[in-house]
């Protein structure tokens, strides 16, 4: 089949659009639910900030930010306390709500990358899943990274 020269921009470009929608969006909800997930990464998208390091901190093992989803549940430590609460998912669609935490006071570093990482999580609106790692984003491109455990 031969495109004419005014079309191949168009072509070429719905082509790269459709490519790069599949890609995105690669999230197989079979591996969401019944594994913990280790946060690697948060923040703005083009500028993430690695978690702490559980070695570094403050009694040791502090600072691990996990997460994990059990049915409609969701559940994990934000490096100090101890959070659940409900979520839902429909296709790439993602949404955390009621969650609640246990109200532990830890040092400093810890309580700041445990508030940024809850704000992000209850703003979550995407994931994608790939190759044991899943990522969370916002609708304003805040994303949390997370490695399977």
């Amino acid at each position: 089949m031969k495109i004419s020269r005014l079309f191949r921009p168009v072509f070429y470009f719905l082509f790269m659009s459709t490519l790069l929608l599949a890609m995105a969006c690669n999230c197989d909800p079979a591996t969401l639910v019944n594994n913990t997930w280790v946060l690697t990464d948060y923040g703005p998208e083009n500028a993430t900030i690695p978690a702490l390091d559980p070695a570094a901190a403050t009694p040791p093992g502090n600072g691990v930010v996990t997460l994990s989803f059990n049915g409609n549940k969701v559940n994990g430590k934000d490096g100090c306390n101890t959070y659940f609460g409900v979520f839902s998912q429909s296709g790439c669609s993602f949404s955390v709500d009621s969650i609640n935490t246990t109200l532990i006071l830890c040092q400093q570093d810890i309580m700041t990358q445990a508030n940024a990482y809850m704000t992000i999580l209850q703003a979550a609106e995407t994931f994608s899943t790939k190759n044991d790692k899943l990522k969370l984003c916002t609708g304003d491109d805040r994303v949390l990274i997370y490695r399977k455990q």
